[in-house]
């Protein structure tokens, strides 16, 4: 879930501690496990009560230009691969 705290900051970076933990275990509890996972959430339908709605707009955007390529790049950019 690191990746998708990661991504939320990059959408929303002036989104407080708490909203963005609330939005995080949201996440959690329709069963986002992963990166991937967010091509199936409607973030203004299921950030509604969590974020205003703007702020879901601004996700909602994010996560578009994403489906449209760009979370690939994001994933790949994110993988951490040990050395030694």
């Amino acid at each position: 879930m690191d990746s998708v705290k990661e991504l939320l900051v990059t959408a929303i970076p002036s989104l407080q501690d708490d909203k963005l933990e609330a939005v995080l275990k949201h996440l959690t509890d329709i069963g986002v496990e992963s990166l991937s996972d967010l091509n199936f959430v409607d973030a203004e339908k299921d950030f509604c009560g969590i974020l205003r709605p703007i702020e879901a707009r601004k996700v909602a955007h994010f996560l578009t230009s994403f489906r449209q390529g760009e979370l690939a790049f994001f994933i790949v950019s994110n993988v951490h691969i040990p050395t030694g």
